[in-house]
């Protein structure tokens, strides 16, 4: 696997994240003994050389995700919703070039699921970030992407539109059986 010219193939995740990529899970990885502060804090600690500027970063991620009210909470005790949100903040925390996130929707109340395609659609617009994102909501994945790209058994099967790979003889085989 190649990134910006890296071959990054086997890196530890600490390595491709010091490359400019920050990723989520399907399932969240936080630390749920810890406040929401607490838990964007500790990775913003291994990217920046001053505590000062990791909790100023920390407290703009705050600001920017509309997290301010939670921070002092545990992160256990927070919704479904709010920990992919935490999850999000984490990481952006080192204002990576790259996001991949896995199922960023699943499961989330409708309300939480527009403020996080509307978080994505700024990083990208306003910050230039790219995002990969693997979902199966295509509702979500039609106001977020400009283009897809289908894979079947490790192969892509298609690339281009949402509404062109819906027509595609391969994507209807390989999803619908058709």
């Amino acid at each position: 696997m190649l990134f910006n010219g890296h071959d990054i193939t086997g890196y530890p995740p600490h390595k491709v994240a010091l490359l400019g990529i920050g990723r989520t899970f399907q399932v969240v990885k936080i630390f749920k003994g810890m406040t929401v502060f607490d838990n964007i804090l500790v990775p913003a600690l291994r990217f920046y050389k001053k505590r000062e500027e990791a909790i100023s970063r920390v407290e703009w991620l705050c600001d920017f995700f509309e997290i301010r009210r939670i921070r002092d909470e545990l992160a256990s005790e927070i919704s479904g919703g709010q920990q992919k949100l935490l999850e999000l903040a984490r990481a952006i925390v080192h204002d990576p070039q790259l996001l991949l996130l896995d199922e960023p929707f699943y499961g989330i109340h409708p309300e939480l699921k527009a403020k996080i395609i509307n978080y994505i659609k700024r990083l990208n617009e306003e910050f230039g970030r790219t995002f990969l994102i693997v979902s199966h909501d295509m509702p979500s994945i039609r106001t977020i992407c400009n283009s897809v790209l289908v894979m079947h058994a490790g192969e892509v099967i298609y690339e281009g539109t949402l509404e062109e790979a819906r027509k595609s003889r391969g994507v209807l085989e390989a999803y619908l059986g058709v």
